[in-house]
């Protein structure tokens, strides 16, 4: 019995540790750094009113219309999309910060996972003998 625990426990551990860690390469935080304050101010600014103009262009011009009517209009919607990806694009420093944060509460979350089953595991062999 012990042995089936040891197993699960280790096998369980193993995937976690692959699930936590990103194998051949670094994170874009690491490469480029992470950007200020300021200028992750500037971007949100800056982005999301592009981001809603683009919206309210693609909305209003391609997807409130019925087919019929999107066929004369699909131009104008599809520029509406294209300013809504420049404003996700200028708002690029926000989405290290972003990523930076999601990893590290990952990271935290799955040590205290493997924290768990490890108490967990031991606590199981000594009720065992």
């Amino acid at each position: 019995m012990k042995k089936i625990y040891f197993l699960s426990i280790s096998g369980l551990l193993y995937s976690l540790d692959v699930l936590a860690q990103r194998r051949g390469g670094s994170r874009s935080y690491e490469i480029t750094g992470l950007a200020d304050g300021d200028s992750v101010a500037q971007s949100i600014m800056i982005g999301v009113p592009i981001i809603l103009i683009g919206f309210l262009i693609a909305y209003f011009t391609m997807w409130n219309k019925k087919s019929q009517e999107k066929e004369e209009t699909s131009s104008v919607g599809c520029f509406g999309v294209i300013i809504m990806a420049i404003g996700f694009f200028i708002m690029l420093p926000l989405l290290g910060w972003i990523e930076f944060i999601f990893a590290s509460i990952t990271s935290t979350v799955i040590f205290f996972i493997i924290i768990g089953i490890l108490i967990f595991g031991i606590s199981q062999l000594f009720k065992k003998s």
